[in-house]
């Protein structure tokens, strides 16, 4: 019921994550850095990104430490191997050199990678890391992933998530090169690796529900809670939600579901958590009782505590419409190799190069 999904692209990593089988969403949208850049108050899916996609290029601080990203090589003229003529070391050099990518088999033929071009961009960063090229290659892709394992922690731990309990996603371009060490790093058991990997987010694009969510300002303390009042707010919001519905069914949808929810936090706190309503309206104190010690179960999970002493305030009220879009059918299937195996050879932390078998 938990997943996290990594999307490793040219420039950014992004992670996303389905807690209980459902797609968490935000009102903590940042534009450009977090805390630095602009807060966007509307819902969106809760994505972190960090600049340490295949292009991320790596480089020395001025204390002589490693760093990969956020600056990025770009497509143009992109990483070295590329063959377009790029200078500095990059993610997807590294792993040319360490022998993760065929040359002759990249984009399926359509493109050979330049692996001596590669190495000639990482041998002045290993001249200053003391290191031969194959270990300062290793060393980049260890801190590209330690980076993504932080990201990821940021969003699954911190947030009340056990990362050991979740299947971890690999998608982007790049999201098999890192898949294993992360799902290492973090206790996954398993990985997943979906057919449209290399498309995760346009696939995602083409097949998710349609959503639609309605909300409104209207103050309760739940000590002093206005029956009345609350109620004739979720009356509107189920009006407007149904007429979105009827114009989505003059479309030829059919399915729906309504979610309700109340933004809700202890007196004076400055952020609020989004608490699932069981109920459409409040008919007595019992279901103003459930919305109380659903939030309390809702804090502990994300910061380890709840006080029930304390009083609930909810400022905030949304109504989420869901309109089921047909989807395709996802049968497993057995995987069927077009092409006969053949050896190769990879270099991997603590064992050199190795003989290896490659579908």
């Amino acid at each position: 019921d938990n997943a996290i999904v990594c999307d490793t692209g040219g420039t950014p990593f992004e992670v996303s994550v389905v807690r209980d089988g459902r797609i968490t969403t935000t009102r903590d949208t940042w534009l450009g850095r977090r805390d630095t850049g602009h807060i966007v108050a509307v819902s969106s899916v809760d994505t972190r990104s960090i600049g340490s996609g295949g292009g991320s290029i790596a480089w020395l601080d001025a204390g002589g430490l490693l760093r990969v990203g956020p600056e990025s090589a770009g497509a143009d003229p992109g990483p070295a191997c590329n063959g377009r003529g790029g200078m500095r070391p990059t993610l997807t050099d590294a792993a040319a050199v360490l022998g993760y990518l065929r040359p002759d088999c990249f984009l399926d033929g359509r493109m050979t990678l330049d692996v001596e071009a590669a190495r000639r961009v990482l041998c002045p960063l290993a001249q200053r890391l003391g290191l031969p090229v194959e270990e300062a290659a290793q060393a980049v892709l260890s801190v590209a992933h330690h980076n993504m394992v932080t990201a990821i922690e940021d969003i699954t731990v911190r947030e009340g998530i056990d990362p050991r309990e979740s299947v971890l996603l690999a998608g982007g371009g790049a999201g098999g090169l890192a898949a294993t060490a992360i799902a290492d790093s973090l206790g996954c058991r398993r990985v997943l690796v979906p057919p449209t990997a290399g498309a995760l987010s346009a696939a995602g694009t083409q097949l998710c529900d349609i959503v639609m969510e309605f909300s409104s300002s209207r103050f309760a303390d739940l000590t002093q809670f206005d029956l009345d009042a609350v109620n004739r707010m979720l009356e509107e919001l189920e009006s407007d939600a149904q007429a979105f519905a009827e114009h989505l069914r003059k479309r030829g949808l059919t399915e729906f579901t309504f979610e309700r929810f109340a933004e809700a936090r202890y007196a004076h706190q400055v952020w609020e958590l989004e608490t699932p309503l069981a109920m459409s309206r409040f008919d007595s104190p019992e279901d103003i009782a459930r919305l109380e010690e659903a939030f309390h179960c809702v804090h502990e999970r994300v910061y380890g505590f709840f006080d029930r002493a304390q009083t609930v305030e909810c400022p905030y009220w949304k109504l989420r419409l869901r309109a089921r879009i047909r989807k395709p059918d996802l049968a497993v299937t057995p995987v069927e190799h077009h092409a006969p195996a053949r050896a190769g050879r990879a270099y991997f932390d603590g064992h050199g190069w190795v003989e290896i078998t490659i579908l």
